[in-house]
């Protein structure tokens, strides 16, 4: 099952994915979509999550593809 949440800052991000590891998820079961590269890479590194790669797609095909 998928759990999606939307996060309006890197603050948010941070509580977002402290509940999930608090549910049970583990840092190999979360994945992170940033629009900025630097900030996904930067958040992915501080909270030892894994970085969703956009290869060739575009941002918005990418995130459509994650909720299907």
């Amino acid at each position: 099952m998928k759990h999606i949440q939307v996060a309006a800052n890197r603050e948010e991000a941070t509580c977002i994915i402290d509940y999930f590891l608090k549910k049970g998820f583990t840092s190999e079961d979360i994945y992170l979509l940033a629009y900025d590269k630097e900030w996904s890479h930067d958040l992915t590194d501080a909270t030892h999550t894994k970085r969703y790669r956009t290869a060739e797609q575009g941002i918005f095909e990418t995130a459509v593809n994650m909720l299907l």
